[in-house]
Protein backbone atom coordinates (compact mmCIF):
# COMPACT_ATOMS: atom_id res chain seq x y z
CA UNK A 1 0.00 0.00 0.00
CA UNK A 2 0.80 3.61 -0.85
CA UNK A 3 0.99 5.94 2.34
CA UNK A 4 -0.13 9.68 2.53
CA UNK A 5 2.86 11.96 3.09
CA UNK A 6 1.44 13.81 6.31
CA UNK A 7 2.77 17.43 7.18
CA UNK A 8 1.58 19.52 10.58
CA UNK A 9 1.60 23.12 9.95
CA UNK A 10 1.77 26.71 11.23
CA UNK A 11 2.14 29.39 9.50
CA UNK A 12 3.24 31.19 12.18
CA UNK A 13 5.97 28.94 13.78
CA UNK A 14 7.63 29.15 9.76
CA UNK A 15 11.06 30.76 9.73
CA UNK A 16 10.86 31.60 5.88
CA UNK A 17 7.37 33.19 4.99
CA UNK A 18 6.34 29.54 4.35
CA UNK A 19 8.36 28.52 1.92
CA UNK A 20 10.43 25.81 3.53
CA UNK A 21 6.88 23.68 2.77
CA UNK A 22 7.23 24.44 -0.69
CA UNK A 23 10.50 23.27 -1.42
CA UNK A 24 10.03 20.28 0.75
CA UNK A 25 7.19 19.13 -1.41
CA UNK A 26 8.92 19.81 -4.42
CA UNK A 27 11.67 17.60 -3.21
CA UNK A 28 9.06 14.82 -2.36
CA UNK A 29 7.35 14.99 -5.57
CA UNK A 30 11.13 14.83 -7.30
CA UNK A 31 12.69 12.24 -5.07
CA UNK A 32 9.84 10.36 -3.27
CA UNK A 33 8.66 7.02 -4.66
CA UNK A 34 5.39 4.74 -3.83
CA UNK A 35 3.47 7.25 -1.96
CA UNK A 36 -0.06 8.41 -2.45
CA UNK A 37 -1.44 11.85 -1.76
CA UNK A 38 0.17 14.81 0.15
CA UNK A 39 -1.62 15.86 3.38
CA UNK A 40 -1.55 18.75 5.14
CA UNK A 41 -3.24 19.11 9.14
CA UNK A 42 -3.18 22.67 10.40
CA UNK A 43 -2.98 25.68 8.41
CA UNK A 44 -2.71 25.79 4.35
CA UNK A 45 0.20 27.73 3.12
CA UNK A 46 -1.23 30.24 0.37
CA UNK A 47 0.68 29.16 -2.81
CA UNK A 48 -0.43 25.49 -2.58
CA UNK A 49 -3.84 24.79 -4.25
CA UNK A 50 -6.76 22.01 -3.80
CA UNK A 51 -4.40 19.47 -5.28
CA UNK A 52 -3.13 19.15 -1.23
CA UNK A 53 -5.66 17.75 0.89
CA UNK A 54 -5.60 19.91 3.88
CA UNK A 55 -7.70 19.36 6.95
CA UNK A 56 -7.94 22.29 9.03
CA UNK A 57 -6.82 22.15 13.01
CA UNK A 58 -5.82 25.13 15.04
CA UNK A 59 -3.73 24.29 17.88
CA UNK A 60 -4.12 23.53 21.26
CA UNK A 61 -2.36 22.97 24.38
CA UNK A 62 0.61 25.39 25.07
CA UNK A 63 3.68 23.03 24.37
CA UNK A 64 5.23 22.69 20.72
CA UNK A 65 5.16 18.72 20.92
CA UNK A 66 1.40 18.45 22.45
CA UNK A 67 0.14 20.71 19.81
CA UNK A 68 2.34 18.75 17.13
CA UNK A 69 0.58 15.48 18.71
CA UNK A 70 -2.86 16.44 18.24
CA UNK A 71 -2.45 17.51 14.66
CA UNK A 72 -1.02 13.79 14.37
CA UNK A 73 -4.05 12.33 16.51
CA UNK A 74 -6.79 14.52 13.86
CA UNK A 75 -5.07 12.75 10.74
CA UNK A 76 -5.26 9.31 12.54
CA UNK A 77 -9.26 10.26 12.94
CA UNK A 78 -9.36 11.06 9.44
CA UNK A 79 -10.99 8.84 6.47
CA UNK A 80 -8.86 11.43 4.33
CA UNK A 81 -5.52 10.19 5.24
CA UNK A 82 -4.46 6.26 4.60
CA UNK A 83 -3.90 4.23 7.59
CA UNK A 84 -0.45 3.86 7.79
CA UNK A 85 0.73 7.36 6.95
CA UNK A 86 4.06 8.65 6.71
CA UNK A 87 4.52 11.78 8.43
CA UNK A 88 6.54 14.15 6.93
CA UNK A 89 8.36 17.78 8.43
CA UNK A 90 8.31 21.13 6.68
CA UNK A 91 11.97 21.77 6.56
CA UNK A 92 12.79 17.61 5.42
CA UNK A 93 13.93 17.70 1.92
CA UNK A 94 15.03 14.44 0.08
CA UNK A 95 18.60 14.42 -2.18
CA UNK A 96 17.67 10.65 -3.24
CA UNK A 97 15.03 8.47 -3.68
CA UNK A 98 13.40 7.30 -0.89
CA UNK A 99 10.40 4.34 -1.20
CA UNK A 100 7.62 5.50 1.14
CA UNK A 101 5.90 1.99 0.86
CA UNK A 102 9.15 0.27 2.41
CA UNK A 103 10.00 2.97 4.85
CA UNK A 104 12.31 1.88 7.82
CA UNK A 105 12.38 3.21 11.69
CA UNK A 106 15.43 4.72 12.14
CA UNK A 107 17.16 6.08 15.37
CA UNK A 108 20.46 7.77 16.81
CA UNK A 109 22.26 6.90 20.28
CA UNK A 110 19.68 7.32 23.15
CA UNK A 111 17.34 9.73 25.02
CA UNK A 112 19.99 9.59 28.07
CA UNK A 113 23.21 11.40 26.05
CA UNK A 114 21.06 13.45 23.91
CA UNK A 115 19.80 15.35 26.85
CA UNK A 116 23.39 15.44 28.05
CA UNK A 117 24.53 16.54 24.75
CA UNK A 118 21.65 19.17 24.26
CA UNK A 119 23.22 22.73 26.13
CA UNK A 120 20.15 24.53 26.06
CA UNK A 121 18.04 24.46 29.04
CA UNK A 122 14.32 24.37 27.06
CA UNK A 123 11.06 23.07 26.57
CA UNK A 124 12.44 20.38 23.88
CA UNK A 125 14.90 19.04 26.55
CA UNK A 126 12.61 19.24 28.80
CA UNK A 127 10.43 17.18 26.27
CA UNK A 128 13.86 14.67 26.07
CA UNK A 129 13.53 14.18 29.63
CA UNK A 130 10.02 13.18 30.65
CA UNK A 131 10.32 10.53 27.50
CA UNK A 132 12.97 9.05 29.06
CA UNK A 133 11.70 9.11 32.48
CA UNK A 134 7.88 7.30 31.35
CA UNK A 135 10.23 4.92 29.13
CA UNK A 136 12.74 4.17 32.27
CA UNK A 137 9.27 3.78 34.35
CA UNK A 138 7.98 1.25 31.87
CA UNK A 139 11.05 -0.68 31.46
CA UNK A 140 11.25 0.31 28.23
CA UNK A 141 14.37 1.22 25.91
CA UNK A 142 15.24 5.14 25.47
CA UNK A 143 16.47 4.83 21.63
CA UNK A 144 16.29 8.72 20.12
CA UNK A 145 14.28 8.13 17.33
CA UNK A 146 13.48 11.56 16.91
CA UNK A 147 16.26 12.18 14.51
CA UNK A 148 15.41 14.47 11.25
CA UNK A 149 14.12 11.46 9.12
CA UNK A 150 10.18 10.62 8.34
CA UNK A 151 8.47 7.91 10.23
CA UNK A 152 5.25 5.84 9.33
CA UNK A 153 2.91 5.93 11.54
CA UNK A 154 -0.25 3.24 12.24
CA UNK A 155 -2.98 5.38 13.26
CA UNK A 156 -4.63 3.03 16.27
CA UNK A 157 -1.14 1.86 17.44
CA UNK A 158 -0.45 5.90 17.36
CA UNK A 159 -3.48 6.62 19.07
CA UNK A 160 -2.91 4.26 21.72
CA UNK A 161 0.33 5.27 22.85
CA UNK A 162 -0.12 8.47 22.73
CA UNK A 163 -3.42 7.88 24.91
CA UNK A 164 -1.33 6.32 27.41
CA UNK A 165 0.79 9.88 28.80
CA UNK A 166 -0.36 12.61 30.50
CA UNK A 167 0.15 15.22 27.80
CA UNK A 168 -0.44 17.97 30.30
CA UNK A 169 3.01 17.38 31.60
CA UNK A 170 4.99 20.55 31.44
CA UNK A 171 7.08 20.23 28.08
CA UNK A 172 5.61 17.41 26.89
CA UNK A 173 7.61 14.00 24.53
CA UNK A 174 9.00 13.80 21.98
CA UNK A 175 6.62 11.68 20.58
CA UNK A 176 8.81 9.79 17.68
CA UNK A 177 10.63 8.04 20.40
CA UNK A 178 7.80 7.99 22.11
CA UNK A 179 5.80 6.02 19.67
CA UNK A 180 8.91 3.89 18.69
CA UNK A 181 10.31 2.82 22.05
CA UNK A 182 6.23 2.02 22.85
CA UNK A 183 5.64 -0.22 20.79
CA UNK A 184 9.46 -1.95 21.13
CA UNK A 185 10.48 -1.43 17.49
CA UNK A 186 14.23 -2.06 17.24
CA UNK A 187 15.03 0.27 14.52
CA UNK A 188 18.47 1.10 12.41
CA UNK A 189 21.04 3.29 13.63
CA UNK A 190 21.12 6.23 11.27
CA UNK A 191 22.93 9.54 11.49
CA UNK A 192 20.93 12.90 11.17
CA UNK A 193 21.82 14.90 8.32
CA UNK A 194 20.92 18.82 9.91
CA UNK A 195 22.66 21.56 8.77
CA UNK A 196 22.87 24.48 10.99
CA UNK A 197 24.11 27.51 9.80
CA UNK A 198 26.27 27.23 7.28
CA UNK A 199 27.25 30.40 4.64
CA UNK A 200 29.18 28.37 2.22
CA UNK A 201 27.53 26.49 -0.38
CA UNK A 202 30.37 24.08 -1.10
CA UNK A 203 30.03 22.99 3.02
CA UNK A 204 26.29 22.26 2.33
CA UNK A 205 26.84 20.06 -0.41
CA UNK A 206 29.42 18.27 0.80
CA UNK A 207 27.61 17.57 3.62
CA UNK A 208 23.93 16.66 2.04
CA UNK A 209 26.17 14.32 -0.14
CA UNK A 210 26.27 11.73 1.87
CA UNK A 211 22.94 11.52 2.55
CA UNK A 212 18.96 10.88 1.31
CA UNK A 213 17.61 13.68 3.30
CA UNK A 214 18.59 16.75 5.17
CA UNK A 215 17.12 18.80 7.26
CA UNK A 216 17.40 22.89 8.00
CA UNK A 217 17.75 25.22 10.74
CA UNK A 218 18.54 28.81 9.69
CA UNK A 219 17.80 29.54 6.34
CA UNK A 220 21.16 31.02 4.70
CA UNK A 221 21.40 33.01 1.11
CA UNK A 222 23.26 29.76 0.52
CA UNK A 223 20.86 27.20 1.10
CA UNK A 224 18.42 29.72 -0.48
CA UNK A 225 20.20 28.96 -3.85
CA UNK A 226 20.68 25.48 -3.22
CA UNK A 227 16.98 24.88 -3.09
CA UNK A 228 16.49 26.74 -6.37
CA UNK A 229 18.93 24.26 -7.77
CA UNK A 230 18.61 21.68 -6.44
CA UNK A 231 14.68 21.74 -7.10
CA UNK A 232 13.96 24.56 -9.57
CA UNK A 233 10.84 23.39 -11.08
CA UNK A 234 7.41 24.34 -9.09
CA UNK A 235 5.00 21.16 -8.00
CA UNK A 236 1.76 20.09 -9.10
CA UNK A 237 0.50 21.17 -5.85
CA UNK A 238 1.49 25.54 -6.56
CA UNK A 239 -0.55 27.34 -7.73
Amino acid sequence: MKPDIVYVYNKSCSGWMGREIIFSIRSLEKFGKNYNNVVIVGDKPEKLNDAIIHIPKSDFGTWKERKICEKLLTACKSDQVTDPFVFFNDDFFLVKPIDFSNLKYFYFDNLGNKIQNRKIEDTYKRALKNTRDVLFLKGLVEKHFDIHYPMIYHKAKFTRVMEKYDWNIRGGYVIKSLYANSLKIVGKSKKDCKIYVMHRKKDILEKISATDLFSTDEITRAMIEIFHELYPAKSSFEI
